[in-house]
């Protein structure tokens, strides 16, 4: 008990020396730009507001921001599911996007994904709800597909027995999205390899990234619209920023209506715009940290702690004297 007593105000103290120390350098070469447009959810998914949308998008990002400071964005960041439409398939938003981005830039962004190699259960290409990266020139070059699904929101679970009773999903595409293989470390032009992750996989710390390739940041868009004004994204912010100090990675989270925010591989925030609002940040990309214990060994070491425990209490448990049973006689109290 005492032990416990003490690692408290240790653990504590330990916290406010680490998060004392002086911001480290940033990676060189890269300064982003996370765009927050601000959309209503009641708007979002309207295909009449696409190209309303879009516009808004490449405005944003076009604007003069804090990049005639700080220099040319290198790297911009949509949130989730940016515009209503799939834009990987569409030469004009290819085009747009190569006017926008001029040769110099890289763009992630969130979208619906369909591919063309791969079915659903009813046969049709399989929709994923993804992050597609475009090169400077509009061109895909790479992509990432959400693995942790929303049950009820993206899938619906028991689909062939609850569809027929008229129980639908939340997100209206044919059939459910499908999931991707998992979290893979992503290739990016002219910055550090990435992590991607779509909304709310980044509030579960395990098998958050590869553990084949570690990641040198994270990027995570989402679109906390659904929450409204309630605690729901400061409570997703929160959760982000506990995965930087886990993993010892920095995190630049974009999200449609707030709250977007650079995080650095100590859980500090950076930048942050406020909930509600419209605007973009310009930052520069956190250097990482090398690996956290818990990145090298996950939950390993709660499951030692426990067995440390269950150990010290059965190891207490023999060495207790017991009660010794005594018997009189009448005579013994006389």
């Amino acid at each position: 008990a005492l032990l416990l007593l003490l690692a408290l105000p240790s653990l504590a103290a330990y916290g406010w020396w680490r998060l004392s120390l002086p911001e480290g350098a940033d990676v060189p070469g890269v300064l982003l730009r996370v765009v927050q447009p601000n959309i209503s959810q009641d708007e979002k998914w309207r295909e009449d507001n696409a190209r309303q949308i879009f516009d808004r998008l490449k405005i944003l990002s076009a604007s003069p921001g804090k990049g005639g400071a700080l220099g040319v964005p290198t790297h911009i960041i949509w949130p989730e599911s940016a515009v209503p439409f799939l834009i990987d398939e569409s030469p004009v938003a290819r085009q747009e996007l190569a006017v926008l981005l001029q040769g110099r830039a890289t763009l992630f962004t969130g979208a619906l994904r369909r591919d063309p190699n791969q079915r659903d259960a009813q046969g049709e290409p399989a929709v994923h709800n993804s992050i597609i990266v475009f090169d400077g020139y509009g061109q895909v070059a790479g992509h990432y597909d959400k693995w942790r699904l929303v049950p009820g929101g993206e899938f619906l679970p028991f689909e062939w027995l609850l569809e027929p009773l008229g129980f639908r999903k939340v997100v209206t595409v044919p059939g459910s999205f499908q999931a991707g293989p998992g979290p893979v470390t992503v290739t990016v032009p002219g910055a550090p390899a990435a992590a991607l992750l779509v909304c709310y996989e980044i509030v579960f710390p395990q098998k958050l990234v590869s553990r084949d390739q570690r990641p040198s940041w994270i990027v995570n868009v989402t679109n906390d619209g659904w929450f409204g004004r309630s605690t729901g994204p400061y409570q997703h912010l929160a959760q982000a920023q506990l995965r930087a100090i886990e993993q010892g990675l920095p995190i630049v989270r974009a999200a449609n209506t707030g709250i977007s925010a650079v995080i650095d591989s100590y859980g500090r925030l950076r930048e942050r715009l406020p909930l509600g609002s419209s605007g973009v940040i310009d930052a520069r990309l956190p250097a990482a940290l090398p690996a956290t214990l818990y990145a090298s060994w996950g939950d390993s070491g709660l499951y030692l702690l426990v067995l440390a425990c269950l150990v010290v209490a059965f190891s207490v448990k023999r060495r207790t004297p017991g009660i010794t049973q005594v018997s009189f006689t009448q005579g013994d109290y006389q």
